[in-house]
């Protein structure tokens, strides 16, 4: 059913839900899994606004992706830079580049001070993707 499963997440406080039940459905369904990781940065005309260092981005990346390899899962990586305004466009490009069949957001903060500026993240993904999603609840 879930051939190939696309996992963006960006909290490490939702980490830990997000990935137990990545590797329940990728187990279940023999899924490859690609982890999806936006770097947000915001170049602006005097600073650039940064949430973590390419170094710090690549580490995150890989550390997800080798918990999901010693579960046994198939896992390939994808770290992008992004403006938070155009995430939800570079999740849908990669998620139709690469025919995923379910993508799972991890850790969705509904109505953050962010999606109040560039609009809910969750609703243009649930309008405009072409496979399900499942949105996983935020850490308290």
């Amino acid at each position: 059913m879930f051939k190939h499963i696309l996992v963006a997440i960006a909290e490490a406080a939702d980490e830990q839900s997000t990935l137990a039940t990545v590797t329940s459905l990728a187990k279940a369904f023999t899924s490859e899994v690609t982890i999806f990781h936006a770097r947000e940065r915001i170049i602006g005309p005097r600073q650039t606004a940064e949430q973590e260092t390419v170094e710090e981005s690549r580490a995150y990346g890989h550390r997800i992706a080798e918990q999901l390899n010693a579960e046994g899962v198939s896992t390939g990586l994808v770290i992008e830079d992004s403006r938070p305004d155009r995430l939800v466009d570079h999740i849908l490009a990669h998620a139709d580049a690469e025919n995923v069949d379910l993508i799972v957001i991890g850790g969705h903060h509904a109505h953050s001070l962010r999606e109040s500026i560039f609009g809910d993240m969750g609703k243009a993904l649930a309008h405009r993707a072409h496979c399900p999603i499942l949105f996983m609840p935020s850490a308290e």
